[in-house]
């Protein structure tokens, strides 16, 4: 059974230092999202957590840092801190509060390195909330390809996790126009939108859908989505929308009013919203 009574989410990376959430939530619990993943990067926001608590919404609060972390030393500090962020979110409800331990590991984590985290980061939750659903994922940025195969993940051996998956296929497509240097690309011969990886798509969500059912845990796409200066984004989105929709997955888009998602002043917004909301 999934922690998500509402498959539909969307993430939320405005800062909380102001009162401009209030509207923002209000606006997202209306528009028909189920729940919110809200980053953080030094302490998770209890009043905007409370708030969203109050719309009806489930939140996944997500350790989120700006800057990556660069060392095997450095990583450990995430297992010592959730003591302390788990004993932050402690009074909140479990059926409706959910902890993410670290969004996108970056691949220069050994293996062991990345599992050992994990069980100490959840065995520091679990003994502050001993039935928290915790979101984990693989030390590769929480890519398709490093589920199964050579850099197989395996889950701790922990009862209510969820097994996260970022999908940001093809990078060219996706982030094209963000990244200084890295060209829009169009439909049309020898374009991305033609080669595999997009092609594919099907084939990575699929792959991670069988993954979690064999693993038996629960799953969240909780990221996906394209730069707005992209003017053939919709085509991705459709492909991304009819894949989740038919394997069923949980899903949060990145973000609420985010230049991959949409903002409320995009051209395309009303229909990338309908891929997703009906």
């Amino acid at each position: 059974m999934s922690w998500f009574k509402s498959p539909k989410g969307i993430g939320y990376a405005r800062a909380l230092l102001d009162e401009r959430y209030v509207k923002d939530f209000q606006d997202i619990a209306k528009l028909g999202y189920g729940h919110i993943r809200l980053p953080f990067t030094h302490n998770p926001s209890t009043k905007a957590i409370k708030f969203a608590l109050e719309l009806g919404l489930q939140v996944v609060v997500d350790h989120h840092p700006v800057i990556p972390f660069v060392s095997e030393d450095e990583i450990f500090e995430v297992a010592a801190k959730w003591r302390k962020w788990a004993t932050i979110v402690r009074d909140f409800p479990n059926d409706s509060v959910a902890v993410e331990v670290l969004n996108e590991p970056r691949m220069r984590l050994r293996g062991a390195i990345w599992d050992s985290v994990l069980n100490l980061s959840i065995q520091g939750i679990r003994e502050i909330s001993p039935n928290r659903t915790i979101v984990v994922t693989n030390r590769f940025v929480a890519d398709p390809d490093y589920f199964d195969g050579p850099w197989f993940f395996e889950p701790p051996k922990f009862n209510n996790l969820v097994v996260s998956l970022n999908y940001w296929r093809p990078y060219k497509i996706t982030h094209g126009g963000y990244i200084v240097g890295l060209p829009i690309v169009k439909p049309g011969e020898g374009s991305d939108f033609d080669r595999a990886d997009f092609k594919n798509m099907s084939l990575h969500l699929q792959r991670y859908a069988d993954y979690v059912q064999k693993k038996s845990v629960d799953n969240c796409v909780t990221e996906f989505g394209c730069w707005e200066t992209n003017p053939n984004r919709l085509i991705w989105f459709e492909q991304v929308a009819k894949n989740l929709q038919k394997l069923k997955l949980n899903w949060c888009a990145w973000d609420y009013e985010g230049r991959f998602y949409v903002r409320k002043d995009q051209t395309d917004g009303a229909a990338i919203q309908k891929l997703f909301l009906g």
